[in-house]
């Protein structure tokens, strides 16, 4: 069995005869030029309002993809697209991406964008593997789109039991961004459902889009005119930490529910102390010195001198699942079954699809204290 040691880290890929690797290894001398390897496309919205949290996502992608070059005998060669928030932008791109020989995308970051290739890449059975698309109504499907981040019905399923039994929160208010709809929208009413089901209410919604001009003071007293116990917002981080410092100033320390779209640096770094009552659904548990996780933080913070929140490790681990499934592929294979047929080491544990190429994984609670994001279930 060989193990290609990238950052620190071994990864499994395949089984090689002793005498086979000594040829390799006399050959390689002989040969004018390196093998090309294989192209890998990159998709998301880089630029705009909504580019910070993309771009954090392409470093994670990057960084690991640069690890496993300087190691690797089939160099990955990767082509990164900005999408610009556009759903026909997207598909132009994607099928740049295509045409130029991609093995696979990686993207988009957001569900919509997704959802505007998805007729596309199955015409051309190619993969997309998200690594943050969550929106329900790409779940559930034998298609080529793949996704390493739970569906929003477990995400926001969590957030809704922590608020109504943790928290104790029974009349809600919901501040919603329509920007990313096909997401945001879904989130919103998952929740819905799943507070409502134990009990709680939705006294009142207020949507906004975060491309357009905003008084967070108006939204923040939209919110609290109907008298809530709690906040929920689905929103970015950006806009999370604004609508936060908001509500400190009128006043009301209440809970505020956030999704996973908000849980990236720019929400501690924005939103400062009065952040530090926002709970949320999100992956990772705490790290433990010299585990994968911590591994991965310590790279990221010496490549770019920042500390990595949840969009850097799931860029990382979604190059690290797609360069193992593309050294596992068997000869003549479509990478979809690939796929499906393995597990894959990612920075927690082992990551598994199911047959529709859902991820499985483990969903944690949680919140800010002392500037750091940090797990409270």
């Amino acid at each position: 069995m060989i193990g290609l040691t990238v950052g620190g880290r071994t990864i499994r890929l395949i089984k090689l005869r002793t005498a086979t690797v000594l040829i390799i290894l006399l050959l390689v001398p002989f040969f004018s030029c390196r093998d090309d390897g294989v192209k890998l496309g990159f998709s998301s919205q880089l630029s705009g309002p909504g580019g910070t949290p993309n771009t954090i996502v392409r470093n994670g992608f990057v960084l690991f993809i640069d690890q496993y070059n300087r190691e690797a005998e089939r160099r990955i060669e990767l082509l990164v697209r900005d999408d610009m928030g556009r759903a026909d932008k997207a598909l132009e791109i994607d099928r740049e991406l295509v045409q130029a020989g991609v093995e696979a995308i990686v993207g988009h970051t957001t569900s919509e964008m997704s959802a505007a290739s998805l007729d596309f890449i199955n015409g051309e059975k190619v993969v997309m593997l998200s690594p943050t698309s969550s929106a329900q109504n790409l779940m559930e499907r034998d298609d080529y789109f793949f996704t390493l981040y739970p569906s929003n019905e477990v995400l926001a399923g969590k957030a809704a039991d922590f608020a109504y039994q943790k928290l104790g929160l029974r009349r809600i208010a919901a501040v919603v961004d329509n920007f990313n709809r096909l997401y945001s929208e879904n989130y919103f009413q998952q929740f819905q459902t799943e507070f409502e089901a134990r009990g709680g209410r939705i006294i009142s919604k207020y949507e906004y889009n975060s491309e357009e001009d905003n008084s967070f003071e108006e939204i923040a007293a939209e919110a609290l005119a109907s008298d809530p116990d709690g906040v929920f917002i689905m929103a970015a981080s950006l806009d999370t930490a604004l609508f936060a410092q908001q509500l400190y100033k009128e006043r009301r320390a209440v809970p505020i529910v956030a999704s996973d779209w908000a849980a990236y640096r720019e929400l501690i770094e924005q939103g400062g102390p009065y952040v530090e009552n926002i709970y949320l659904a999100n992956l990772y548990a705490d790290f433990q010195p010299g585990d994968e996780y911590s591994r991965f933080l310590d790279d990221y913070f010496g490549r770019y001198n920042r500390r990595a929140t949840m969009g850097a490790a799931i860029g990382f681990e979604t190059a690290m699942v797609i360069s193992q499934a593309l050294e596992r592929r068997k000869p003549g294979e479509d990478l979809k079954q690939t796929l499906l047929r393995e597990s894959f080491e990612g920075l927690q544990g082992t990551i598994e699809f199911n047959r529709y190429g859902d991820v499985k994984r483990e969903v944690f609670i949680k919140t800010i204290r002392d500037g750091e994001f940090v797990n409270v279930e």
